[in-house]
C-alpha cells in the first residue's frame, strides 16, 4: 500500500469514527430522555441536548473534516 493510500484510508477511518461517535451521543440522549435505562427518572432536557448535538456531530463533522483535508492538500 502506497503512502497516499494509507493517508486516505486513515482519513476515511477518522470520518467514520466521528460519525459513529455522534450517533452514540445521540443514542445516549434518547436513553436519557426515555428514562429507566440509565437513570431511574427521565432527563428530557439533557437527553434532548445530547440527541441534537449528537446528530449535528454525526452530520456536520465529516463535512468539516473534508474542508480541513482539502485545505491541507492544497497547502502541500
Amino acid at each position: 500500500m502506497t503512502p497516499e493510500e494509507q493517508k486516505w484510508r486513515h482519513r476515511a477511518a477518522i470520518v467514520q469514527w466521528m460519525r459513529i461517535g455522534g450517533l452514540l451521543i445521540a443514542l445516549l440522549g434518547l436513553l436519557l430522555m426515555r428514562g429507566g435505562v440509565i437513570t431511574d427518572e427521565p432527563w428530557p432536557i439533557l437527553g434532548a441536548v445530547l440527541l441534537v448535538s449528537g446528530l449535528i456531530d454525526a452530520t456536520l463533522s465529516p463535512k468539516i473534516m473534508k474542508r480541513l483535508y482539502d485545505a491541507e492538500d492544497r497547502a502541500q
